[in-house]
């Protein structure tokens, strides 16, 4: 059973790693978007984006004999759908696999009825998931190779063992279920998380009274308040699939922090205590937000037992939002509204000014667009979906909380030994070589390297956008730029992908997947017409200025804190003479 306040957590956490994820998964949970066009780019894109959504479709004889992500490539160019992840039903067992890659689906475990292959797609509405559902015929890029010359004997042996498992008869499948080969669960956990190694305690220095202007304590993540799931949002910051060098120091600010939830927490690594309010600037101070790189702004439990207005419950979360922002204005805050019209207090004034206050709508808030605000709603809409997609809430959960991670033993046993994987969620930046290309070029790369790619992060001035915003599955000629950055569903880690040259390149040449070849007809300029050329750097130039920026900021707030410091150290040293003069 999959808690809704564990899915909270986890999408907060997750949008720390991943920026944007929250109006990505609320794209895809809600009807919406418009067919209406706006004056602004941007804003057709992202409203594009927003209508659409998780369906499911059967898997007919049309795509067997084929890997996933070719079947996934297929999909997309036959019909404008991203293919992403596998279900496969088993004499009632349902296993679902986020983008098994490479994983070979044949014809004949069709032959079987108690063996049932489905896809989830995104897609604009369920006709289309009809379509692939009872499609009979499909175009095909006549320059692949035929499947069965690529299929080795290694991807053969799995297939026979793929076989065996589905041999097995429902007594066989349960008792699999009971005699478990991995019988501890809580031995799983500890494989897949990041926890202190230490059996003998939680180490003396978690707890701190001050990490203001450490140079040790940067580029953290400061979580205000705290709340009963606490330790499901720390969980998928603690995945070990993640690498460790990945791993950002989590300063927990709150005033009251049950001994209990503490215990369960303090286990993970690189985790700090510093008891104070958010809603006190100086506490913040304490925790070094000027140096911080996100904030987590969670529900204040105790609110809710308050005499206030109903609408006044999103008031504190509200105030320390701006307060933070005031403290650092470059970094990126997550927290949640219950009432979707108190966005407003959150919004820029210019950006609010520009608008008639009456007709604001929360998706088109800079402040939801860009994944800093979660709406309360959005799990009533993931729970009304789930009536038509029973399996959607597990999807989701995969998504957010890692598909291996959320498998128990004996499906991993199986999965492993039939060469079966799951992808996890990453976003990255995009390859040098795929700049000014098109979102349907840099899909069908990305497929045949066992990549799926679900949408753009779109960062300022990727198009007439001056805040960042998300493009769900984005049309095939929508143009890449260097200012964005992509959603996918990747085995292996992003590291792993830059690293291992070798295995990703382009299937027409022998050039490398990531940097491309030396080929100047294969290059692009980054120009207003999107003509092929030569390669130029000009294209970089706002990158450029953009950390220049970067840095001038940081500078200034290191000088910012520094006048603050001396002040107050003048100021003491001043109130001490006073003192003394008076005795």
């Amino acid at each position: 059973m999959i808690i809704l306040e564990e899915i909270k957590m986890n999408l907060l956490s997750k949008s720390c790693l991943i920026p944007g994820i929250i109006p990505l998964i609320a794209n895809l949970v809600r009807s919406s978007g418009s067919e209406e066009e706006t004056e602004y780019y941007w804003l057709n894109e992202y409203l594009e984006g927003s209508g659409q959504e998780i369906y499911r479709a059967k898997l007919n004889e049309t795509f067997k004999n084929k890997t996933f992500s070719q079947i996934s490539k297929i999909i997309y160019k036959n019909f404008d759908a991203i293919a992403f992840a596998l279900e496969i039903e088993i004499q009632g067992k349902t296993l679902i696999i986020l983008n098994p890659g490479g994983f070979y689906i044949e014809k004949f475990l069709e032959q079987r009825n108690d063996v049932k292959f489905y896809l989830y797609v995104i897609c604009s509405d369920k006709d289309v998931a009809d379509r692939i559902s009872n499609a009979e015929e499909v175009n095909e890029d006549k320059n692949e190779v035929n499947n069965d010359d690529i299929i080795n004997k290694t991807v053969k042996k799995k297939l026979t063992k793929f076989q065996e498992y589905m041999n097995l008869g429902l007594s066989d499948m349960i008792q699999l279920d009971e005699n478990s080969l991995y019988n501890a669960d809580v031995k799983d956990e500890e494989d897949d998380y990041f926890f202190i190694a230490n059996k003998m305690g939680i180490p003396p220095d978690v707890k701190k009274d001050s990490i203001r202007n450490s140079t040790i304590y940067r580029d953290h993540i400061v979580v205000c308040g705290t709340h009963p799931s606490l330790y499901y949002y720390l969980l998928p910051l603690r995945a070990k699939y993640f690498g460790k060098e990945n791993l950002k120091y989590v300063v927990i600010l709150t005033q009251d922090m049950p001994k209990d939830l503490w215990d369960s927490i303090a286990r993970f690594e690189k985790i700090i205590l510093i008891n104070g309010s958010p809603l006190c600037i100086e506490d913040l101070y304490r925790a070094n937000i000027e140096y911080a790189s996100k904030a987590v702004i969670l529900e204040n439990e105790n609110i809710k037992q308050c005499s206030f207005s109903d609408k006044m419950i999103d008031s504190e979360r509200v105030f320390i939002y701006r307060a933070i922002k005031k403290c650092n204005p470059n970094i990126q805050i997550m927290t949640e509204l219950v009432f979707e019209s108190n966005i407003e207090y959150m919004l820029p004034q210019d950006e609010l000014s520009r608008m008639d206050v009456d007709e604001i709508s929360y998706e088109t808030m800079s402040v939801f667009s860009s994944g800093e605000v979660y709406i309360s709603s959005i799990i009533d809409s993931l729970i009304a979906q789930a009536y038509y997609n029973k399996h959607i809430v597990t999807i989701i959960h995969q998504l957010l909380a890692g598909g291996k991670n959320n498998m128990n033993s004996t499906l991993r046993h199986i999965c492993d030994n039939i060469g079966l994987k799951t992808s996890n969620f990453w976003q990255m930046e995009i390859p040098e070589r795929f700049i000014n290309k098109t979102f349907g070029e840099l899909y069908d790369e990305f497929c045949d390297n066992n990549l799926i790619a679900l949408g753009l992060y779109r960062l300022p001035g990727a198009r007439d956008n001056n805040t960042a915003y998300v493009y769900t599955k984005p049309s095939l000629d929508t143009r890449i730029t260097h200012r964005d950055r992509v959603f996918v569903l990747s085995v292996d880690t992003i590291n792993n992908v830059f690293k291992d040259q070798e295995n990703y390149k382009d299937k027409n040449d022998n050039s490398n997947f990531l940097n491309g070849n030396n080929d100047d007809n294969d290059r692009r300029v980054i120009n207003e017409n999107g003509g092929r050329g030569n390669f130029t750097p000009f294209a970089y130039v706002q990158d450029v200025v953009t950390q220049i920026e970067k840095e001038v900021d940081n500078l200034s707030n290191m000088l910012e804190s520094t006048k603050n410091t001396i002040h107050e150290s003048v100021a003491s040293g001043i109130k001490q003479e006073i003192i003394s003069l008076l005795h």
